[in-house]
This record gives C-alpha cells, structure tokens and sequence, in this order.
C-alpha cells in the first residue's frame, strides 16, 4: 500500500492562509481610499455616513467573511475527496471557502471604487 498523500502540504497551507489575510487588507484599503466620501444610504432612506459603512465592512470582512468560511468548510468537506478522512478535509475546504468569499468580496469592492470613480 502506497504512503498516504498529505491533502493539504505546509507551504500550500502558507500560501492560502496568506492569501486569507490579505485580500481582506487589500480590500480594505480600496475601500477606504477609492471609496464614497459622502458615505451611502440605507435601505431605509436614511444616511449612512463613510466611517459607518467602514465599520460594517471591517466587521464583514475580518469577522462574518470567516466565520461564514469555516460553515460552508462543514458542509464542503462532507464531499469525498481521495478517500481522505472528514478532519483532514475540513481545513481545507474552510480556507479555500474563505479565499473564494473574499475573493468576490474584493471583486465587488472593485467594481463599486471603479464605478465611483467614473472609470
């Protein structure tokens, strides 16, 4: 019988989780300097002012964004995957369900700075 394959090496671990932390900074950071300086409003009609909507999006990005990772991992992880055990797939799938939410998180942040600044 062949050794067992590690699913998720070190250095690709580095690399995601990395990656975790930044796209959210980067992020951030577009937000912050490309975004509207007059803030936006709510859905209720009333003003939301610029460091309410930073606020939201600090909370949404280092707290909700993760934890919402770490639940679709639950659920990812019960798909087989090279007859690996439910543990070892479970960090992995919440990393990689991480990357994917910031990744279109800072898509859509992107295409809002752009919008804003008439590009």
């Amino acid at each position: 019988m062949p050794p067992k394959q590690n699913l998720f090496p070190a250095k690709t671990q580095t690399i995601w989780i990395s990656a975790a932390i930044i796209i959210p900074i980067f992020t951030f950071a577009l937000a912050y300097f490309f975004g509207n300086e007059q803030g936006t409003q709510n859905l209720d009609g009333s003003q939301a002012s610029r460091g309410e909507v930073l606020d939201s999006m600090a909370r949404l990005l280092f707290l909700n964004l993760p934890l919402m990772g770490f639940f679709l991992g639950l659920l990812v992880a019960l798909i087989p995957y090279k007859g690996a055990s439910y543990k070892e797939k479970y960090f992995r799938s919440s990393i990689l369900s991480i990357l994917i939410l910031e990744a279109l998180f800072f898509l859509i942040t992107l295409a809002g700075s752009l919008l804003a600044l008439g590009i």
